[in-house]
């Protein structure tokens, strides 16, 4: 067998290391329903055993979160879960008079401040979440869940509309707390800071991969936060990551497969030199 033959049989090892490890990752679409749209019809409930998760299995919940200690009311917020990606759009419920000014149902009647909106879209980490693992301390079982996010806004930028993701940790009985934290991933983009300064001109189209751990019983998913409810709304969506993590085992194979070049490489000069000799 000549050396272009062996090459043949080795090169596609190569295409194996593109294999993702499963163990401990978890795949955003593993956290998607099968049908969807899927949300939630019976919310999250830490306080009734059973419905812990709310139903239907692996269903996401849609909370309009207002600054005057309101839910949902006549917040415009909404959210969408596809086979392979969630979109949020925050609230955008005002609107702007002759004169500039902002009116609207979510004004208050005796400040006439705008009323702010978190917009959130969120689902419960189950024990049966692909990708969980064991922890070190052989107690927690969790998953290393890498998405890519994609923001753009109808408003005159991120820094009016700010968005990112909602992460609840889990308590000691397994259920998360109260004490959620906003990880915000726009940039606070506006016409005093755009990204091309040549360019001020919305929108301004944001993005990014982030790696984020998470656990059983956390609560995890998308937010945005309007602090006019006027002017555009922000959307963010979240979905797999195109980033291929090979797992050890294929690195190994990847290895063997370069020594196996490199023998093939060093008998195939040998070869050559001894065929010249015999001429």
């Amino acid at each position: 067998m000549n050396r272009r033959n062996w090459l043949l049989l080795v090169f596609p090892l190569f295409f194996l290391t593109g294999v993702r490890a499963n163990a401990g990752v978890i795949n955003f679409s593993d956290l998607l329903p099968d049908v969807p749209g899927n949300t939630c019809t019976t919310a999250p409930d830490p306080n009734t055993p059973g419905a812990e998760f709310g139903s239907p299995s692996g269903c996401w919940t849609l909370v309009n979160r207002n600054s005057d200690n309101t839910i949902d009311g006549p917040a415009t917020g909404t959210a969408f879960a596809a086979l392979s990606s969630v979109t949020l759009t925050g609230s955008d419920a005002n609107s702007f008079d002759l004169f500039g000014h902002i009116f609207g149902p979510m004004v208050d009647a005796w400040s006439g401040m705008p009323i702010q909106t978190l917009t959130q879209f969120t689902t419960v980490i189950r024990d049966t979440t692909p990708g969980l693992t064991l922890s070190p301390d052989g107690v927690t079982r969790s998953g290393d869940l890498t998405f890519t996010w994609f923001f753009t806004t109808l408003d005159q930028g991120s820094f009016y509309d700010p968005a990112g993701y909602i992460l609840c940790p889990a308590t000691s009985t397994g259920y998360p707390s109260e004490l959620c934290g906003l990880h915000q991933l726009s940039k606070d983009l506006d016409a005093l800071n755009a990204p091309d300064p040549q360019n001020p001109n919305t929108p301004f189209m944001e993005g990014g991969t982030v790696t984020v751990t998470l656990a059983v019983g956390d609560v995890f998913g998308a937010y945005a936060l309007t602090s006019d409810n006027a002017g555009g709304a922000g959307t963010i969506t979240f979905s797999d990551s195109m980033v291929i993590s090979p797992e050890p085992a294929s690195l190994l194979l990847a290895g063997g497969a370069l020594l196996a070049l490199g023998w093939i490489g060093r008998k195939g000069r040998q070869w050559q030199t001894e065929t010249a000799a015999r001429s």
